[in-house]
């Protein structure tokens, strides 16, 4: 794309500097070699029909430097779980079922660890993760759209266990219960862990029945 844009903005200010000599300073042209003989070939030709041939060849550069492009260097990448879902839409049901167990069997990892330690965005990151695996997991067990399956998990009715639907619930979902905030506050590490590997497992019994 850019060696074509380079292309034609050099033809076009060359024909643009040809046709201006030749209209206002012939004397000029003729006097160098090589243009001479062009000169004299495009002597018979309008002066005004060079004119808009180089007013031509500069729009299609204009035209063609002003197109959007991506750049490689600064396009944004997709995010892991960004890129899990995109597949778990798209893919075949043998690579879904593939992906998912790779998901599974990762999500124990740094981190888990880094969510159970520090909470706050850690945390989110994981849960997000674990919505978009119970998302693709929960379409193809139901076969049903990924949507119809997310509004499922919006709404914790995708799973018999109360803390990993609570968990992954949206603001439809349900609250946590009692038992749920007290041991948020008196044991918060213990309880983000215990949430965690209640839905792991939730996701893991619902794909063996895939």
């Amino acid at each position: 794309m850019r060696r074509r844009v380079a292309l034609f903005g050099t033809a076009g200010i060359l024909a643009t500097s040809l046709g201006a000599l030749l209209l206002f300073a012939p004397g000029l042209v003729l006097g160098v070699g090589p243009l001479g003989g062009l000169v004299e070939r495009l002597s018979g030709t309008d002066p005004k029909m060079l004119a808009l041939g180089s007013g031509l060849l500069a729009a299609l550069y204009l035209g063609l430097a002003a197109r959007p492009r991506s750049d490689p260097e600064t396009a944004t990448p997709p995010s892991p779980a960004e890129a899990r879902f995109e597949m778990a839409a798209t893919a075949p049901p043998e690579a879904v079922t593939a992906e998912r167990q790779a998901v599974a069997a990762e999500s124990v990892d740094e981190d888990v660890s880094r969510a159970v330690s520090e909470g706050e965005d850690a945390l989110r990151e994981v849960r997000s993760q674990l919505r978009l695996t119970a998302t693709s997991a929960y379409a193809n067990v139901a076969a049903v759209p990924p949507g119809q399956a997310r509004d499922r998990i919006d709404r914790g009715e995708w799973t018999r266990d109360p803390v990993a639907a609570t968990f992954l619930a949206g603001s439809e979902g349900p609250d946590p219960s009692l038992r749920m905030r007290l041991r948020r506050w008196l044991v918060p590490a213990r309880e983000r862990r215990r949430r965690i590997e209640r839905t792991i497992g939730a996701i893991e019994t619902m794909q063996a029945q895939a």
